[in-house]
């Protein structure tokens, strides 16, 4: 996952179309989604005109907001010149805009959609203040789509971002690919095996845990605090990896990139 380095600080002007640039949390209970994320990260806090800031060693992370109604859930924004063409684009390739673009204080002017198989993502233009710190235990480290429909989720998304697509398997039970921008890896698609399937399509982030902390122990804590475990840890090509639902229920995945093994070693997920 080169552009996702350890350390990065991501700033306006440094951002390839389709970049993950912003996750954000629509939660049901902010203080309790507030608390569980510091425990977990040691997240600290910060209100931006109703938005609240996530902030780890004083550097924005994530982005918390009311849910107002609609599934808890985390979305990941990819970067992208222009919000309103991009959002034509959508609608043109079988996609639905689902909030029209508004802009986020301090963050860019974004919007958030639904791809032709149903997964939501968001789209974001930053704004000249925005930072973002990824790469690091407590930030994004990698975003993946899972998907009932892996070719109109390459043209799709391809389509809107130019991505270079890696393929590796087209198999009934491995279908992954990665996907390319300016040069560097930047996201993952992968195939859900359909008679396996108990969720729906969506894109799964994941977040840094430390090394001397270990994906177990942070596990152990979530579930303490409330969370449910989805994917018992496993190690894989990625690293160690396990897969949560918050006290809210949105799904998320703790992620140690210092256990990562060779390639085509991993558990498949999958079948949450």
């Amino acid at each position: 996952m080169p552009v996702l380095e350890t350390g990065t600080d991501l700033l306006y002007g440094s951002l390839p179309a389709g970049l993950p640039c912003w996750i954000d949390l629509r939660t049901p209970d902010l203080p309790a989604a507030e608390d569980f994320y510091h425990r977990l990260f040691g997240w600290e806090y910060h209100q931006e005109d109703g938005y609240t800031l996530a902030l780890l060693d004083g550097y924005p992370v994530a982005g918390l907001c009311p849910s107002q109604g609609s599934a808890p859930a985390w979305t990941l924004y990819l970067a992208a010149d222009d919000v309103e063409r991009t959002s034509e684009r959508v609608r043109e390739t079988g996609g639905r805009l689902l909030r029209s673009s508004t802009e986020v204080p301090g963050v860019g002017l974004r919007a958030v959609a639904r791809d032709p198989h149903l997964a939501e993502f968001g789209f974001l233009r930053a704004s000249r203040s925005w930072q973002f710190h990824v790469g690091v235990p407590g930030s994004l480290m990698w975003g993946e789509l899972v998907t009932t429909g892996p070719r109109t989720a390459d043209e799709f998304y391809g389509g809107l971002f130019d991505f270079r697509i890696d393929q590796h398997g087209r198999g009934p039970t491995a279908d992954f690919a990665v996907w390319y921008s300016g040069g560097e890896s930047v996201l993952a698609r992968v195939r859900m095996v359909p008679d396996a399937v108990r969720t729906k399509p969506h894109w799964l982030i994941y977040l840094g845990v430390r090394p001397e902390d270990g994906v177990d122990d942070v596990l152990r804590r979530a579930v303490a605090a409330g969370a449910e475990v989805r994917v018992d840890p496993f190690d894989g090509s990625y690293g160690r990896v396990a897969v949560i639902r918050d006290t809210a229920g949105a799904r998320v995945a703790l992620l140690d990139q210092s256990r990562a093994v060779g390639w085509g070693q991993d558990h498949d997920p999958y079948d949450d």
